[in-house]
């Protein structure tokens, strides 16, 4: 383990291009587009828009051969799906801000190709709608709308309940329901944290989330009903954007502990930490994908401070 952080308790290639059609990408494949080298740290190019928009907030359905993503590219952030082999298609058609991402992924009750997105489209006002729809048939089911603000809703496996983050009397807590009564019920709200970016487990006996407190993210887990609510990752640096991994109790997240954002994996039982990327640029949003060893991250290695693309690598467990 290197840098200062500690645990607490406890394919795949394509190019965007630029079309008449502002919703529709243009790909190419092989198996190192325009002819990108791997970077240092084993790293290769994924998929990007051109500069200077960024494709950020990734999320992977569970079958692992689809991969979301949140892109600027038509103008209003939006979702987008990645099938390799097939074009990015625009899943979603407003001018709200969808940039929080599909943080709860896909669900497959109905099948790889049909499962459910469930997501955030926030208005001008500050306020914000809980949404869900099948992946590719583009209908749109109002979940949750009040004068709150709403982030990061995520499924449990079996897709009938769900849980997300919502602004209230100053801060971010975690609130759940059911996707039938949508009636919310606080599940984890300390004054003065905020609690970001929750997700189930794959087995759905934990919940992982970044929880914030004197503008440093750590990284915790918390029962589904609420109780054994611990520290994963602490320590001085900042710790954001969890997501699990493959395999029970794995995840992975990133972290500025080397002096700029990496991506790092964990272990929930053992508490052991490994770095996975080493670059000078940010890396971040890293999304395991569920039927692989590899994680798929955001990073600005292509145009440092311009532009986030997609990267891939394998990792080192």
């Amino acid at each position: 383990m290197t840098g200062d952080i500690t645990m607490g308790r406890t394919a795949r290639f394509a190019t965007l291009a630029l079309l008449a059609s502002m919703s529709v990408f243009a790909v190419s494949c092989g198996n190192n587009p325009e002819g990108f080298e791997p970077w240092p740290d084993g790293a290769e190019y994924y998929i990007g828009s051109p500069a200077p928009f960024s494709d950020t907030a990734l999320a992977f359905n569970r079958g692992g051969n689809i991969l979301l993503f949140c892109s600027d590219y038509a103008g209003d952030p939006n979702i987008y799906g990645y099938n390799y082999g097939d074009d990015p298609s625009l899943r979603t058609f407003t001018d709200f801000d969808e940039s929080n991402g599909p943080n709860g992924c896909w669900s497959d009750t109905l099948g790889e190709e049909v499962g459910k997105i469930i997501y955030t489209a926030s208005h001008d006002d500050g306020s914000s709608e809980i949404r869900w729809m099948q992946g590719n048939l583009y209908e749109v089911h109002l979940v949750l709308y009040d004068s709150l603000e709403h982030r990061h809703p995520s499924w449990n496996p079996d897709a009938d309940s769900m849980i997300w983050a919502t602004l209230d009397g100053g801060s971010w807590g975690l609130w759940r329901s059911a996707l039938d009564s949508v009636a919310p019920v606080p599940l984890y709200t300390p004054v003065g944290v905020d609690c970001l970016r929750p997700s189930y487990s794959p087995e759905g006996d934990w919940i992982l989330f970044q929880r914030n407190e004197g503008g440093q993210g750590d990284i915790w887990a918390i029962r589904p009903d609420g109780s054994d609510a611990h520290e994963v990752v602490g320590g001085p640096s900042d710790a954001i954007h969890p997501c699990w991994g493959q395999g029970d109790g794995w995840f992975t997240f990133s972290s500025d502990s080397t002096g700029n954002y990496e991506i790092w994996i964990g272990e929930l039982s053992s508490g052991n930490l490994m770095q996975v990327t080493e670059d000078e640029a940010m890396d971040v949003y890293p999304a395991w994908n569920p039927t692989g060893d590899w994680i798929v991250f955001s990073s600005d290695r292509r145009d440092p401070g311009e532009s986030m693309d997609v990267f891939w690598i394998t990792t080192p467990r």
